[in-house]
C-alpha cells in the first residue's frame, strides 16, 4: 500500500505498519475526533478547557503510534520517506499494547475481544442501510472479512470503532467465533473457540446464545443497553457456562 491508502485504511479503523520500520511492533491508528465533556476528563487542564467552554470540548482526529518501546506518541507526523514508501500494510497489533486509564475489572477481567467469521454482512445495518456483502462498511473488518472488536466491559465501548459510525448487528456465526477475555494490562486470562456466548447477544427483550450475535452500536462505539450492573453475570456465565 501508499501512504494514502494507509491513511484510508486508518480512517476505515484499520491498524497499519510499515515493512521498512527498524524498530518492532510499531504501528499506527486514527484517532478519531470526538466531543469531550468536562466529566470525562482526568487530565486536569482538558478539564479546565471543557468547563471554560460550556461544559464540552471539540477534540481533534489525530494519528497515534504505539513505538518500538511500548510507548503510545500522539500527534505522529510523517517523513519524506513513509510518505513516498510503497510498503505500508495493514497489521493486526498484539492487544497486549493498548493503553489502559483506570484499574476497574470484574474478578481480574477487564476487557473482550471477538473475533467472527459472519455468514452475511447484509444482515446488518451501517448508518441505517442495509450493509454491504462483498465490500461490508461496518468497521473492524479485517482483510479475511473477520470482524474484530475489542470491548472495555466496564461500560460497553467498542475500542476499535470508527467515530460517527452507527450499526445494527444480527450476524450468524455459529460456532466459527474465538472470543478472548483480558485483565487491565491486556494479558490474556481466557479464550473459547465456540458458539456465540450471551454477552454478544442480547436487547430489551432478552439474550441468546448460540448462533447469531446481536449488537447495537452508536456514533460514538458504545453498545447499546450494555448491561453495567449484571455484566459479572454475564461474565460467569462465559468462563463457566
Amino acid at each position: 500500500m501508499n501512504f494514502g491508502e494507509a491513511i484510508e485504511a486508518m480512517k476505515n479503523g484499520k491498524f497499519v505498519t510499515r515493512k521498512g520500520w527498524n524498530g518492532k511492533n510499531m504501528y499506527l491508528w486514527y484517532m478519531p475526533p470526538a466531543t469531550i465533556k468536562a466529566e470525562w476528563c482526568k487530565e486536569p487542564h482538558l478539564k479546565a478547557l471543557a468547563d471554560a467552554n460550556g461544559g464540552e470540548v471539540e477534540c481533534l482526529g489525530s494519528i497515534r503510534m504505539k513505538t518500538a518501546d511500548n510507548k503510545v506518541l500522539t500527534g505522529w507526523l510523517a517523513s519524506q520517506t513513509d510518505m513516498l514508501s510503497e510498503d505500508w500494510e495493514i497489521c493486526e497489533p498484539s492487544v497486549g499494547n493498548i493503553e489502559n486509564k483506570d484499574d476497574w475489572n470484574y474478578k481480574g477481567f477487564r476487557y473482550f475481544h471477538a473475533d467472527v467469521s459472519p455468514v452475511s454482512f447484509e444482515d446488518g445495518e451501517v448508518d441505517g442501510v442495509d450493509d454491504d456483502e462483498d465490500e461490508p462498511r461496518i468497521p473492524c473488518v479485517d482483510e479475511d472479512l473477520r470482524w474484530r472488536i475489542l470491548i472495555d466491559m466496564k461500560d460497553g465501548k467498542i475500542l476499535n470503532w470508527k467515530e460517527g459510525t452507527t450499526a445494527s448487528v444480527y450476524y450468524k456465526v455459529v460456532d466459527d467465533g474465538i472470543y478472548t477475555l483480558y485483565d487491565n494490562d491486556m494479558n490474556e486470562k481466557y479464550s473459547s473457540e465456540d458458539y456465540v456466548p450471551k454477552i454478544m447477544a442480547f436487547d430489551e427483550d432478552g439474550f441468546g446464545y448460540g448462533d447469531y450475535m446481536s449488537l447495537t452500536i452508536d456514533e460514538h462505539g458504545y453498545i447499546k443497553g450494555w448491561p453495567k450492573k449484571n455484566i459479572g453475570w454475564f461474565i460467569d456465565d462465559f468462563v463457566n457456562g
